[in-house]
C-alpha cells in the first residue's frame, strides 16, 4: 500500500510542479496582453495574481505601476515603483518610471533627484537623459535640456528621437537654422521611431509632458497664422506626440505660406508629409 502511495506522488507531484509553472507564465502573459491592449485594470488583477505565486518580482511590481501610470492614479503608480526600487536599488526602470510620475505631478525637485539616482546605476539608459530634457523643457531652462539631449547623442549618434527633441528645445529658444538641421537628421536616422521604444503607459506619459511646449505654439500660431515657420514648429509637436492629422495640417498649411526658394526646406516638409501619412 505504502509502495502504491509513493509511486503515485513521484507521478503526481511533477505533474502539479509543470501545471503551476505553466499556469504562473500563462498569468504573465495574460497580464502583459491585457497591459499592451491598455486593458490596464484586468492587467493589475492579472499582475495581482502572478504576485501571490512571486511576492517580490520587481519586474511585475514595476508593470503595476505603469498600468496605475496608464490610468493616471499617479498615487498608486508611486506606491509600486518605490516598492521596485526597496526590492532593487540598481533596477533604474523604478527611478525612471517614478521621475515621469513626479514629473506629470509637477514636482520637478523630486523627479530630477530619481533621475540623478538613476544614472548612478546605469549611466547608458537614454530614456533618463530624455525625462530630464523633458523636465528642463517645462521648467524652460533650454540650455539644460540641450545639454541632457547631447549626452543621448554622444551615447547613440544616431538617435532619430534625440534629434526631433532638439529641434523642440531650438524651437523654443528660436534657433532657426537648427531646427532644420535637427528635423532633417532625425529623419535621416530613423523616420518611423514615433514611441516605438516606449512602454505602452509611457506614451500618453510622453504627449502629457510635451503640454507645455505645445501651448507655446498654440499661442504664437494664434497670433501670426500667416508664418510657416510657426506652423512648422507645431507640426513637428503633433508629430512627436503621436497626433498625425493635426501635424499634417500644420505641414500642409507651413508648405503653402512658404515663399522662400530653398529647395531643401521644400524636400524637407514634403516628406514628413509622407512620413506622417504613413504613420497615422
Amino acid at each position: 500500500m505504502i509502495k502504491h502511495i509513493l509511486i503515485f506522488l513521484l507521478i503526481i507531484v511533477p505533474y502539479c510542479e509543470s501545471y503551476s509553472q505553466s499556469t504562473k507564465q500563462d498569468i504573465y502573459q495574460k497580464a502583459l496582453e491585457q497591459y499592451y491592449s491598455s486593458n490596464f485594470n484586468d492587467a493589475i488583477k492579472f499582475f495581482n495574481d502572478y504576485l501571490v505565486m512571486d511576492t517580490q518580482n520587481w519586474d511585475v511590481i514595476n508593470y503595476i505601476g505603469l498600468s496605475y501610470l496608464g490610468l493616471k492614479n499617479y498615487p498608486k503608480a508611486k506606491e509600486n515603483f518605490s516598492s521596485v526600487i526597496a526590492l532593487n536599488k540598481y533596477y533604474t526602470k523604478g527611478y525612471v518610471n517614478r521621475a515621469n510620475v513626479y514629473a506629470l505631478e509637477g514636482n520637478y525637485s523630486a523627479a530630477e533627484r530619481d533621475y540623478r539616482d538613476a544614472i548612478k546605476y546605469e549611466r547608458g539608459n537614454l530614456d533618463i537623459y530624455y525625462g530630464l530634457s523633458l523636465l528642463y523643457i517645462n521648467s524652460r531652462e533650454y540650455n539644460k535640456a540641450l545639454v541632457e539631449l547631447n549626452t543621448v547623442t554622444s551615447l547613440d549618434p544616431k538617435n532619430s528621437r534625440a534629434f526631433m527633441n532638439k529641434a523642440i528645445v531650438n524651437m523654443l529658444i528660436d534657433d532657426t537654422a537648427k531646427i532644420f538641421e535637427n528635423v532633417s537628421e532625425s529623419l535621416y536616422w530613423d523616420s518611423n521611431y514615433i514611441f516605438k521604444d516606449l512602454d505602452k503607459s509611457l506614451i500618453f506619459t510622453v504627449s502629457e509632458r510635451f503640454k507645455y511646449a505645445l501651448s507655446v505654439f498654440n499661442d504664437a500660431v494664434s497670433q501670426n497664422p500667416n508664418s510657416y515657420l510657426i506652423n512648422f514648429n507645431r507640426g513637428i509637436i503633433y508629430y512627436m506626440i503621436g497626433n498625425f492629422t493635426d501635424a499634417i495640417k500644420d505641414f500642409e498649411k507651413a508648405k503653402k505660406l512658404y515663399k522662400g526658394d530653398d529647395e531643401k526646406i521644400h524636400s524637407l516638409i514634403d516628406k514628413i508629409i509622407r512620413i506622417s501619412k504613413f504613420n497615422g
